[in-house]
């Protein structure tokens, strides 16, 4: 006579088999040192939330802290998520900057010690991710409106930290390097609100150090500082000098892409002075090479009211258009820093036209790349 497997079992069996298959998120949420009860908690797939979104954490990866602030977000896709509780204030699922209060999981930046920069987290099939716990929370500001321009020029080694101020947000970042008047491959890593490290490269793929120029541009309080800037895309060599017309004031900071023939070439400026500078140009073999330049130079002073910004830092490869939205008047000026892993990359747009461009992205060796490509467009507004 056959046994039968009552239905009851076999949905019980199969509902374990399908659970094995998903992670969990545990911890707790304090403010003060206080527990946080009824904080709704996601798990999402970003670092930020933006006014009006929807926090309805049963249409999302979440849950409701308890009385004693512990939370577990159950049933969670296998993947990389960034924690957040929010106090929804007005009970209506929708984040409020103004008025709910708001926490990251993440560690505390390292100028203040006061701003917890938000920090990813693992989630892995059958596992509980544990101690994932949120010990501030606090009524976003609203945001400053404006562009925020920072610059700096001065002697760095490989994996040298950065520190700068005035950003709401994490700036877009692009650099140039030489030293003894060798073009050197330099990017930066870890953008934050108020640091990064700097990757520095020679054209053999070790480590190296010299003389690097920043402009860091974001979100931020455009009172802190007022910037005048010069521009320039044309053909040159190494040696060649560049002349400001007008004058700066002071000596600006300048940073260079180049590329001959849709292949990304190392540039850097030499000796900034207020009129002027020379270009050191090389290829991946360390050779003196030739090709379009493309030049930012910011000092502070009286910004152009004519020009606009577009900046973007987004994972490209080798031959990736890009498009510029809203467009320019006209093709914009376009600086770029790359790298991936950690380990600086040439990078550097081609055939720039007011709506969009491409981008040649090559390692040290002068083999096509990908990585995390930082631009800075400079252009007339529309």
């Amino acid at each position: 006579m056959k046994k039968l497997i009552p239905l009851c079992v076999i949905i019980i069996v199969a509902g374990c088999s399908w659970l094995k298959h998903k992670g969990s998120i545990s911890g707790t949420v304090t403010n003060g040192g206080n527990p946080v009860s009824g904080a709704i908690v996601l798990a999402i797939g970003k670092d930020s939330l933006i006014a009006g979104e929807s926090i309805d954490y049963t249409k999302l990866n979440g849950t409701l802290t308890g009385n004693d602030g512990r939370y577990k977000i159950q049933l969670v896709e296998p993947g990389t998520y960034f924690v957040v509780a929010i106090k929804d204030v007005n009970n209506n699922f929708t984040y409020e900057p103004e008025e709910d209060l708001i926490g990251w999981y993440g560690e505390r930046d390292t100028l203040t010690g006061k701003v917890v920069i938000p920090k990813s987290i693992e989630v892995e099939a059958g596992k509980e991710t544990r101690g994932v716990n949120i010990d501030t929370m606090y009524v976003a500001q609203p945001p400053v409106y404006g562009t925020h321009v920072w610059i700096n020029c001065s002697w760095h080694s490989n994996g040298d930290v950065i520190h700068f101020n005035g950003f709401s947000s994490p700036p877009t970042i692009v650099t140039s390097a030489q030293a003894g008047g060798v073009a050197k491959m330099v990017a930066t890593v870890d953008n934050g609100v108020d640091s990064c490290w700097l990757s520095i490269y020679d054209h053999s793929g070790e480590p190296a150090e010299g003389w690097v120029q920043i402009i860091a541009i974001g979100k931020g309080d455009p009172n802190i500082d007022s910037f005048s800037v010069w521009r320039q895309c044309a053909w040159h060599g190494n040696g060649d000098v560049l002349q400001f017309v007008p004058e700066f004031d002071v000596s600006p900071v300048i940073v260079s892409s180049a590329q001959a023939g849709g292949v990304a070439e190392m540039a850097c400026a030499v000796d900034n002075a207020t009129d002027g500078c020379w270009l050191s140009m090389y290829d991946h073999n360390g050779n003196p090479a030739a090709g379009w330049v493309q030049t930012i130079a910011m000092a502070r002073g009286t910004w152009n009211e004519d020009l606009t910004v577009w900046t973007e830092v987004a994972w490209h490869e080798d031959g990736d258009q890009v498009e510029f939205s809203p467009p320019f008047r006209e093709a914009p000026v376009i600086i770029t820093s790359g790298q991936a892993g950690g380990v600086a990359l040439m990078v550097c747009a081609v055939n720039n036209a007011a709506d969009g461009c491409w981008l040649t992205i090559r390692d040290h060796k002068g083999n096509s790349a990908a990585g995390w490509v930082q631009i800075i467009a400079i252009g007339p507004k529309l």
